[in-house]
């Protein structure tokens, strides 16, 4: 894979994005978001998806609620054949908005499991650990109800906030054997290509009626999410020395919905071949590592290259540019 030529390439996208939207809204930067064609890889990509932030996140948009947000997910995992799909719950949001209980139930009622995300999604960074632990405690009623009778197991799977699991490699050591100890298996991540950031600027586009722009966005989250499989899948054998089981993180926002079931057939043409989370989490790898990295925040390939003495390409550059400056 030619990642000096790629990079660098991803880099002028975002530059040059944020100079042409210097212009009015209307022009939504089709050709600077494009990014090049990688080679497939030699065998195919494993890969388990899961989904962060159920039942609510980002910005509502007109005309689409919550339940059917999830319905758009849940359309897709039968279109495709999925395996059971985790959804990672922070229930704290039915506080304002109760209504989001039916988005949880069709969730759980088509077999898809349900996981920790702790109450109300707190930041390590202005939260104390023992706060923090009792945010993940208050969320336990609500995974024990949805779980419909299901062992512990099920839904004792932990997904970290933000993906911090510590604000120093103390803490980090810290919290995770807390967690563990109360019975969790940690959900890690290998695969975030910045989806979460996709929503806002979707919902401005709506507001400023730019389907062009619209149009833009599902083109550079679609090209990014198969730069970051494929670095995933690079990665992996550069610093374990065989592929695994990646682990894609996505949220459960309007504009993923609108991108799903599209983001699942470029993967297919990729090669990829969906597995469950418990699959891809019985891989030795993830009961083995990480060792103590230099990192304590981040996906597990991140964390894990800051801890070994071997490198894998350099990560992909994100879109923030585009993402802030579009549809203003």
């Amino acid at each position: 894979m030619h990642w000096a030529i790629v990079l660098p390439i991803l880099a002028v996208a975002a530059v040059a994005c944020t100079r042409r939207t210097a212009t009015p809204p209307s022009s939504p930067c089709e050709e600077a978001v494009k990014t090049p064609s990688l080679l497939a890889p030699p065998s195919a990509i494993e890969v388990a998806v899961t989904v962060d932030d159920l039942p609510r996140h980002g910005p509502t948009v007109p005309a689409q609620t919550r339940l059917a947000i999830h319905q758009s997910f849940l359309d897709a995992f039968r279109a495709h054949h999925l395996p059971p799909v985790y959804g990672f719950v922070c229930g704290g949001s039915l506080d304002a908005h109760p209504e989001d209980g039916a988005a949880l139930e069709a969730w759980a009622a088509q077999g898809n499991p349900l996981g920790n995300h702790t109450r109300t999604h707190p930041d390590l960074h202005k939260t104390s650990i023992s706060t923090y632990l009792a945010d993940l405690d208050a969320n336990e009623p609500l995974l024990r109800k949805l779980a419909r009778g299901a062992d512990e197991r099920t839904w004792k799977v932990f997904r970290y906030p933000f993906l911090q699991e510590g604000t120093n490699l103390d803490s980090r050591e810290r919290l995770r054997h807390e967690i563990v100890a109360r019975g969790y298996r940690i959900a890690q991540v290998t695969i975030d290509f910045y989806d979460w950031a996709y929503n806002e600027p979707y919902a401005r586009c709506l507001a400023n009626h730019d389907q062009r722009a619209v149009a833009a966005l599902k083109t550079s989250y679609l090209d990014y999410a198969k730069v970051e499989l494929h670095w995933a899948d690079a990665t992996a054998r550069a610093l374990i020395g065989r592929p695994i089981p990646q682990i894609l993180l996505l949220h459960i926002g309007a504009f993923d919905a609108l991108v799903f079931d599209g983001l699942l057939s470029l993967y297919e043409k990729q090669g990829v071949r969906f597995v469950s989370l418990d699959q891809a989490m019985a891989d030795p790898v993830y009961t083995a590592e990480p060792r103590r990295p230099a990192a304590w925040e981040g996906t597990f390939l991140s964390q894990l290259g800051e801890s070994r003495a071997t490198k894998g390409p350099p990560e992909p550059l994100l879109p923030e540019a585009l993402l802030d400056a579009i549809c203003r």
